[in-house]
């Protein structure tokens, strides 16, 4: 059996079903959003009796508990340490301890942003409290020297309006037109749903461990994504205005170049990465009853 903690988030659900799909046995675990078929799951408490509860997991995956973004971390910051940091330890230990196979998902904001194009073995220096407690969490599973899958990713997408990611999000805000101000130094990778449940069946199947970098598109600026998705749809009522990532107010600090080398895993895979545009043009047979050009 496979467990999936925190299924009853965008990340966990998605990965729960695919998996499901693939007529793997799986089990979803919630905290405060009840979801059928799932089991009630604290992190915060110290006492981890599911392993006995349910004798057949042989594998964990563990999605962002709580607090998923950078914004809700340190705005709860205490939570996120008791849950994301403490929580999942413990969680770790319990799996070394029954002998099941933990795959963490981390992020690209284990990196500072320097440089970009980061590699798996490049040196973390995490500058937010979001990418600390990641980078936390990936040092404790490496020091017990037992295997593990680790994978990073930056923003996740997919093309379903109603799902709010952040090429759908970008899209609304730009057809709502006026002026916006998008971040030329804000540089990621972002990584489509499906690709990352891909790799995580091919990584069960194949057996993979250790850190692995995903993403989907190559790497693009916030602004390039919005000046592509105006120019795409022809929303040409919209004034995009460049600027940098410190002109915005937020409430912790924002690394600025955090793209991923996916060398390492197109390798293992033969993946190769999509442009913008063809994402852009599945959203556009959706709905373009809503979206002409």
């Amino acid at each position: 059996m496979i467990l999936v903690v925190g299924s009853s988030g965008y990340i966990g659900r998605f990965i729960e079903q695919h998996l499901k799909d693939d007529d793997k046995e799986v089990l979803g675990t919630y905290f405060k959003n009840e979801i059928k078929d799932a089991t009630f799951f604290d992190l915060s408490d110290k006492e981890i009796s599911l392993f006995d509860k349910f004798p057949s997991i042989k594998t964990v995956i563990i999605t962002a508990a709580t607090n998923s973004n950078l914004n809700s971390t340190i705005n709860k910051l205490e939570e996120s340490y008791q849950t994301n940091l403490k929580g999942v330890k413990r969680l770790i230990d319990k799996c070394f301890e029954k002998e099941v196979f933990p795959i963490y998902l981390s992020s690209d904001a284990v990196f500072s942003g320097d440089k970009g194009d980061y590699l798996e073995e490049d040196i973390k220096n995490p500058i937010n409290e979001y990418g600390k407690i990641k980078s936390r969490v990936e040092n404790y599973l490496q020091s017990f020297g037992k295997p593990y899958l680790i994978i990073r990713f930056g923003r996740v997408f997919d093309t379903k309006l109603e799902h709010n990611t952040i090429l759908t999000k970008l899209l609304k805000d730009i057809h709502a037109g006026g002026r916006m101000l998008c971040a030329t130094d804000q540089i990621f990778t972002p990584l489509h749903i499906n690709d990352l449940s891909n790799f995580i069946k091919l990584s069960l199947r194949e057996g993979y461990t250790g850190i692995f970098h995903l993403a989907s598109i190559k790497k693009i600026s916030r602004y390039e994504m919005a000046i592509t998705i105006r120019d795409f749809f022809g929303f040409n009522k919209t004034e995009i205005i460049p600027g940098s990532i410190d002109d915005i107010q937020l409430p912790d600090k924002r690394p600025k170049d955090l793209s991923l080398n996916i060398t390492k895993m197109k390798n293992k895979t033969h993946f190769k990465e999509r442009v913008l545009k063809n994402y852009l043009q599945e959203i556009f047979e959706k709905v373009n009853k809503n979206y002409s050009k």
